[in-house]
């Protein structure tokens, strides 16, 4: 049996060879591995060759999950959308700029989760030619209940952007979507593209 020093140098290439893939597969040949059975505690390492990243994969209560790797995604707004006074709209994220393992719904303008656990979600509505002195909203829903709001109070009638974001624990089947609501006394139109209208979930 090989004998390794545990201190210096030798343990830093022990901690490197505990990471690095053994073997490599697309996202679909995953899905098929990750659908056999398994023991609980059982794990493997690969590397995503469509994704382009390590991942590490457990067996825990009869489902396989994904423990090391990306887990989240950001949909953005690709038209402008009209936001009507003191209503709160479902933003029309349509547009996909990366999805791992969750479901990017651009049907239904939503992320749905696949994978149990705590992920950060970060939402940003950005209005074109607001009126000073009103306020701005954005809301984020999870399963068509409140989840996190803000306001912020235009102070111009170039552009301006609002921002929520929460730290929330999910579980297969939920699902995460967004809002927008002003009181400007009239309609206002969103700004577009993934730098000002989005969606953003991670899994911590």
């Amino acid at each position: 049996m090989e004998r390794h020093n545990h201190d210096g140098i030798d343990s830093n290439k022990l901690r490197i060879y505990n990471i690095i893939p053994t073997y490599s597969m697309t996202t679909a040949e995953i899905t098929a591995y990750t659908s056999r059975k398994a023991i609980d505690g059982e794990e493997f390492n690969v590397y995503n060759s469509t994704l382009g990243e390590a991942c590490k994969y457990t067996f825990i209560n009869g489902a396989w999950v994904k423990t090391l790797g990306m887990v989240g995604g950001k949909m953005y707004a690709d038209l402008a959308q009209s936001i009507a006074d003191i209503t709160a709209v479902t933003i029309n994220i349509t547009s996909v700029t990366s999805s791992a393992d969750i479901i990017a719904d651009t049907t239904n303008k939503r992320f749905q989760i696949t994978t149990p656990g705590f992920y950060q979600v970060i939402g940003q509505v950005s209005y074109a030619s607001p009126v000073a002195d009103k306020s701005y909203n954005a809301f984020i829903y999870k399963n068509d209940t409140l989840l996190t709001r803000m306001t912020v109070h235009s102070s111009n009638t170039d552009s301006i952007s609002c921002v929520a974001t929460d730290i929330v624990y999910l579980v297969a089947g939920d699902y995460i979507y967004l809002k927008g609501g002003q009181n400007s006394g009239s309609s206002i139109n969103t700004r577009v593209g993934a730098d000002d209208t989005f969606l953003l979930i991670n899994k911590l």
